[in-house]
């Protein structure tokens, strides 16, 4: 997945990027490389509705943000992609694990108020 979203960042020339991941990227440990930073910000289980004894949901969410120029268009289907504003009435459609992993990633991006 991080080769991917490496692969869509337009450098100056065709190389590698440093940075490449040796391994597991921890929760919360924000990793950069020319042209993008990404981090894990979750792992593991979620509360759902559906969840059972025998059954559960788990969920590995990452946070990629590009610093540069990216050409991501060109590697995904764009009918599909939708971009959507995040507002108040998203977290009432949504299951509640959901709703509160998206209500804890939001509060994490938004900038601080000083």
């Amino acid at each position: 997945m991080i080769k991917f979203f490496k692969s869509a960042v337009i450098t100056a020339q065709s190389q590698s990027l440093p940075g490449e991941p040796t391994g597991e990227t921890p929760v919360g440990l924000l990793t950069s490389a020319q042209g993008l930073k990404y981090e894990k910000s979750f792992f593991g289980y979620m509360d759902d509705p559906l969840n059972t004894d025998n059954a559960w949901k788990e969920i590995e969410l990452w946070h990629f943000h590009y610093t540069g120029p990216e050409c991501l268009s060109d590697s995904m289907q764009t009918s599909l992609i939708h971009w959507r504003i995040v507002t108040e009435d998203v977290f009432i459609k949504l299951p509640l694990g959901q709703a509160t992993l998206m209500q804890d990633l939001t509060n994490k991006l938004q900038p601080a108020i000083l």
